[in-house]
């Protein structure tokens, strides 16, 4: 089966806990991220540099991105392989490698920003390169430091499949969002509904983002070895 209709019923059939998970990772990462992000644009309007506080919403953005895959990575994981308890595991793989993944998630936001003001190009290919990191994690149950190497090789290997995927998620993302928001604007120009929308829109999406991102690295590690991808679990 194709891994974007395996994503379709695996979402279809697991959205309760999939927003559970998005409920207690996405939340506070989004209401954090913009607690942040716009403290530090309160600063550099004042002092003119704008430029600045666009680097640090983007650093955020990637990194909370980035760690906040590993419970939704798990949870895919242990259903399509038939573990009870998968919730359990998905908050206990998070909080077992979190740390790590965050860790390595610092170094790998960094490298993607320097290689993005050398023309943008650099940057693009580090974040394509290392972007599965958290799934191999997940995949090989190993700390980030012992799971970069597979994933850059995975990367490597998919790396047009992977670009292109990320490519069109993000043109997919930003226009679902520009709708929204646009939508919120013909009702109201109120600020706290504009954030609230956007977080719910992000704590939906994302979910189905990493549920398709990790059956693609699932297909692409079976066909690496050779052996055929797991269907979804049938009712």
């Amino acid at each position: 089966m194709h891994p974007f209709k395996q994503s379709v019923i695996f979402y279809a059939r697991n959205i309760e806990y999939l927003l559970l998970l998005a409920f207690a990772i996405v939340l506070p990462f989004s209401l954090l991220h913009t607690f942040v992000t716009n403290y530090v644009y309160f600063w550099t309007v004042l002092t003119d540099t704008n430029a600045f506080g666009d680097v640090v919403n983007t650093f955020y953005m990637l990194l909370f991105f980035f760690v906040g895959q590993l419970p939704f990575v798990q949870y895919v994981q242990s259903e399509v392989e038939g573990e009870e308890k998968g919730l359990r595991r998905a908050f206990r793989t998070f909080f077992v490698h979190g740390f790590s993944v965050f860790l390595f998630g610092l170094l790998y936001v960094l490298l993607v920003l320097m290689g993005s003001l050398l023309f943008i190009v650099p940057g693009l290919i580090v974040l394509t390169l290392f972007f599965l990191t958290p799934f191999l994690v997940v995949m090989k149950d190993q700390s980030a430091w012992k799971s970069w190497q597979v994933a850059f090789q995975l990367g490597k290997r998919n790396f047009l499949p992977l670009f292109g995927l990320l490519l069109v998620m993000s043109v997919v993302e930003w226009l679902i969002g520009f709708t929204g928001l646009f939508g919120i604007s013909m009702v109201t120009s109120n600020y706290a509904a504009f954030l609230f929308s956007q977080i719910m829109l992000n704590m939906i999406i994302y979910p189905f983002m990493v549920v398709l991102i990790t059956f693609y690295v699932r297909k692409w590690r079976n066909d690496m070895h050779g052996e055929r991808s797991p269907e979804p679990l049938a009712d």
